[in-house]
């Protein structure tokens, strides 16, 4: 990025400082003395000046004084710099080595007396001229050429201006050119600190919404291995294991954005292997996978969530309750289809919907814009669809 702002500005300046050096020479033919303005004082003059005004302003001005507020001492500066432009005239002494350079060339250009020795000796060399004499004229009344000669310079005549008002236009261009240059610089690094201030925003909250996820979880889980210990159920040891290797993916690998999604499935399967334990005929699970998880990425706990909530509001122990959970993976997209019983009315109020709303919130963080997910209620059952672009 520095080479190429370093690039354009040079352009940028090359192309400036030829512009003086075309406009002077556009009438005259091109040659080496073309060139010759290169070396003068008064072109170098012209360049330092505007250069001078580009990177005080841009560097000095703008930056330390104009966006910190101290107008005042700004625009007194701005002022001392065009005053010194106005006095310096740095265009005006452009044009005026320009005129002297081609009242030069038009003086040597000029034809002189006629030479005499560039003509063949004539035996006619002695005879008067073939001319008519010049006609006497009053006398005291000056000649015709001396009354030319003598005529006082007309304000046509004058080489230099008393208001330059190039080098003028000029410095206002540089001034507004720089500004908004820097202007613009400025913008763009509260644009890139409000984007990172909202990411930050974003991530400070998901990471508040993992933390809602894990003790949420962590309660059923815990209390279903509660029941199996009471009853002495001879599971509950493999019971134990499976929450050891969830609790080990909740802890290492959901601190990071994306995990593997095949951990995710793995998660999945684990949590379900421990409702099994304690679950009867009356509550039949069909789990599916169709595709290969190879090398995609989820963010984690998005599917756990719905996988939870369907054991959680979906499982009677009077009435058959099947759960059917299907994850499909086809190339870059992922769609998973949850559905079961919905006795959620018999559940208690202050616990409902908690893993949900937070998923909500968590797919608008890490999928904006590649999620479609749907919930249905109706006829007794709960129906959820996320369509997620992995």
């Amino acid at each position: 990025m520095k080479t190429a702002k370093l690039i354009t500005q040079m352009a940028g300046w090359i192309l400036f400082f030829s512009l003086p050096v075309v406009f002077m020479f556009n009438e005259q033919q091109v040659g080496e003395n073309s060139l010759n303005v290169l070396g003068t004082p008064s072109y170098w003059i012209f360049c330092s000046t505007y250069l001078l005004i580009f990177y005080l302003s841009s560097f000095v001005l703008i930056p330390h004084l104009y966006l910190k507020g101290r107008y005042t001492l700004f625009f007194s500066i701005v002022a001392l710099l065009f005053i010194g432009v106005y006095l310096l005239k740095p265009f005006d002494k452009l044009m005026s080595l320009h005129q002297e350079s081609r009242a030069a060339r038009g003086n040597r250009e000029m034809p002189g007396a006629p030479r005499t020795d560039l003509h063949p000796p004539s035996q006619f060399h002695n005879q008067p001229a073939p001319f008519p004499r010049p006609m006497p004229h009053p006398e005291g009344s000056p000649a015709p050429n001396e009354h030319f000669r003598n005529r006082a310079p007309g304000p046509q005549q004058k080489d230099i201006r008393s208001f330059d008002i190039v080098s003028v236009f000029l410095f206002i261009m540089v001034i507004a050119l720089t500004m908004a240059i820097e202007i613009n610089k400025q913008l763009h690094l509260t644009q890139k600190k409000a984007i990172k201030a909202e990411a930050d925003r974003a991530e400070a909250e998901l990471s508040f919404l993992k933390a809602q996820i894990n003790p949420h979880f962590l309660y059923n889980t815990l209390n279903n291995i509660y029941t199996l210990a009471v009853t002495n159920h001879p599971n509950t040891a493999p019971s134990i294991m499976k929450l050891s290797n969830i609790m080990r993916y909740m802890t290492d690998d959901i601190t990071v954005e994306l995990v593997p999604l095949r951990d995710e499935l793995d998660c999945i399967a684990n949590f379900i292997g421990l409702q099994e334990l304690r679950l009867g005929a009356k509550t039949p699970i069909d789990y599916q996978v169709e595709g290969l998880a190879l090398q995609h990425k989820i963010a984690p706990l998005i599917l756990m969530t719905f996988v939870e909530n369907a054991f959680k509001y979906g499982i009677s122990k009077q009435t058959a309750s099947p759960i059917l959970i299907k994850v499909s993976i086809a190339d870059e997209h992922l769609v998973f289809f949850a559905q079961n019983r919905d006795f959620s009315e018999n559940a208690k109020l202050n616990s409902t919907g908690i893993g949900i709303q937070n998923t909500r919130q968590r797919l608008q963080h890490a999928y904006p814009g590649k999620h479609e997910l749907t919930i249905e209620k109706g006829e007794g059952l709960f129906t959820v669809q996320l369509k997620l672009e992995i």
